[in-house]
């Protein structure tokens, strides 16, 4: 088994995550979902929360730094990000084995990064730049959201699949991320995704 998991950066360090081994059923207020175009067909993307599940993402946030917010995504868009990923990553992954000077920890992964992704697949980009998945975020940050203004890691796929692989603890640069992940192991076998709430990062002394 191994973890696989698709990066969103976005700007207003809390993390969004959600994960298709929780999502519902993609009907859930079908009604009230949003869509997206992905080729030329508006799919089923995000079923707005009702107001007390939106208090509950905004309390959780705030107190933990990490939601899970698969309840808020079509099964359908979740499935096909998860194959698109699972695709990207076995045609254009790369080894990354390096130690960060920054956070003074570890990578040990495989990545494909943005250009990769922006090149090989409309499906992300679209989902990236869905004004309804921004517009969820802003909702449940309770501030106005935005993409990155530069290039370079809007979008990111990371792999840990052999031994000792690690990301390494660090402090993003960007103040929110949404955290797909397509694969992973039973909980306790490794691969998880860890946040620790209410930290602040020191650049002139990272430690």
């Amino acid at each position: 088994s191994f973890s696989l998991t698709l990066f969103f950066d976005l700007l207003p360090f809390f993390y969004f995550k959600f994960s298709h081994f929780l999502a519902q059923d993609y009907l859930f207020m079908q009604n009230n979902a949003y869509a997206i175009p992905v080729s030329n067909t508006a799919i089923s993307t995000v079923c707005h929360p009702t107001l007390a599940e939106l208090n509950y993402y905004r309390a959780m946030l705030k107190q933990k730094g990490i939601v899970d917010i698969s309840k808020c995504f079509s099964q359908v868009i979740q499935n096909l990000l998860t194959q698109e990923t699972l695709d990207l990553f076995e045609e254009k992954s790369l080894r990354r084995d390096f130690h960060s000077r920054h956070t003074d920890t570890p990578r040990h992964m495989f990545t494909v990064g943005e250009r990769v992704i922006a090149e090989s697949s409309q499906l992300i980009k679209n989902f990236y730049y869905s004004h309804q998945v921004l517009q969820l975020i802003s909702d449940i940050a309770q501030e106005k959201i935005d993409h990155l203004p530069w290039t370079g890691e809007r979008f990111v796929i990371n792999a840990l699949i052999q031994n000792n692989d690690t990301h390494g603890w660090h402090w993003d640069d960007y103040a929110y991320a949404l955290v797909f992940i397509a694969k992973c192991p039973p909980r306790g076998f490794g691969g998880e995704v860890e946040c620790v709430a209410h930290t602040h990062w020191d650049r002139g002394n990272p430690k």
